[in-house]
Order: C-alpha cells, then structure tokens, then sequence
C-alpha cells in the first residue's frame, strides 16, 4: 500500500486514461503502443521493488483491452504489443498518474482523441478516404478541426514523403461539407482540381477530389454512402 492509496487504484487510473484517449477510426478505437506513466516522487519511491510487476500489470492490462467494446459501435484495436515505463513525475499529487502516450508508426485511419460528445456513429457524419500510391486506401472519420501531415501531432498522419510535416486543416462545417487550409505546404493543395490559397479556409462538399501531392489524394464522404471503385474515380476526374 502507498499510503492509503494502493498500486492497483494506481494502474485504474492510468488504464482509464489510456481508453479515454484510444484515437477513434470508423471502425476501431486505437490503443497507444507506447505509454510512459508519471506517479508523484513518494508513489513511485513507495513502489520500490515492485515497480516492475506494476509495469507487467499495466502492460498485460492494455493488452486485454484489444477486441473490447469502446462504445459508439467500435472495439479497442492496438498495432503492437505495449511499452510501458513508470517515471517520476513532477508537480504530480499523490494518489493520482498523468501519462504520456504515443502510437505505433504508420497507424492509420486515426482521429482526434474520443470523447462522447464527439463519437462519430455509423449513421452520420463525415469520413475522409485517403489514397496513397503504394498503399490501399483507407478511411478516416472527420471529427471537429484537425490537421494532416507527417508530423507525430497531426490528427491525421500522412506519411508519404510528398506530403509536409504540417500540410493542412480540415474543419466540419455540417452533415456534407467541409473546409480545408494549405497551411504553407511545399505541395499545395488542390480542390476539384483548382490550387487553393495558402492560409485561406476553402469549402469542400462530398464527393469532391482534393490533392495533397501527385501522390495522395483525399476524398471527403458523407457517412454512410460507398466512395466509387478507385478506376471509376479515375475516368471521373479525367
């Protein structure tokens, strides 16, 4: 026991914070493959020899979510087996744990952290279809503003080489619409075709094509309706 507060009221906080930020797709809720937990000095001091089996815990804990409701029609999903470290934090109060997260390299079809108010359902909403070459495409649920890029803190992460480190932002604005920002890309962006002003909000309805690079091309869906087979898309924008 840590005082009055013992290791596993510890290692339940540290999972509920772990499943209030799984990053939400369609489909799944993305567990982190790496976690880092901050516990105060005297908790982690108190720990002392059992720090290792409580990291053991954590792990194994983390790794039993996978296949497990998320609520709003999804399932916890995760890419690889967790790393777990404990680290002394700072500023931390006793009996309570702050934690670092991150997810495994090239996770796909990520959003914005899921929140209850902002769980996107299977019957509304809008979705991004993302096509890269040398990759099937795949789709990701447009929630709020978020930002693209290959940077590690964009919401939707594009890792093709063609596509800037902060590219742009993509902001909801009802059921069938949207706006996107080139936020300063070397690529630019491309709605339907015309180059879209840099740090200017642009609309985009469904179904329009917009281009990040010769290489990836984004199509905003409406929730709920199938995109085109990639050939029929192609004869389309010819």
């Amino acid at each position: 026991m840590l005082g009055i507060v013992q290791p596993r009221d510890l290692q339940r906080q540290a999972l509920a914070i772990i499943k209030e930020r799984a990053l939400l797709s369609i489909k799944a809720a993305h567990l982190p493959t790496d976690v880092v937990i901050f516990l105060a000095g005297e908790d982690y001091d108190a720990l002392g020899a059992t720090r290792e089996s409580f990291v053991a815990e954590v792990t194994a804990q983390i790794s039993a979510l996978a296949g497990e409701d998320a609520g709003g029609g999804v399932r916890f999903v995760i890419g690889a087996r967790p790393q777990v470290t404990l680290q002394r934090g700072q500023s931390i109060p006793p009996g309570t744990v702050e934690a670092k997260l991150a997810w495994q390299e090239g996770t796909i079809a990520v959003t914005a952290p899921r929140s209850d108010e902002e769980t996107p359902g299977p019957a509304g909403g809008l979705a991004l279809q993302v096509e890269e070459e040398g990759r099937a495409p795949y789709e990701v649920a447009l929630v709020g503003r978020m930002s693209l890029g290959r940077d590690q803190t964009s919401a939707i992460r594009i890792l093709h080489p063609s596509v800037s480190r902060r590219h742009a932002e993509m902001a909801v604005r009802d059921p069938d619409s949207a706006t996107i920002t080139d936020l300063g890309s070397q690529n630019g962006v491309e709605v339907d075709g015309e180059r879209v002003r840099p740090h200017e909000e642009t609309p985009v309805h469904a179904g329009q094509p917009i281009r990040l690079s010769h290489y990836v091309t984004l199509r905003l869906l409406a929730v709920g309706t199938e995109a085109a087979p990639p050939s029929e898309r192609a004869d389309a924008d010819a």
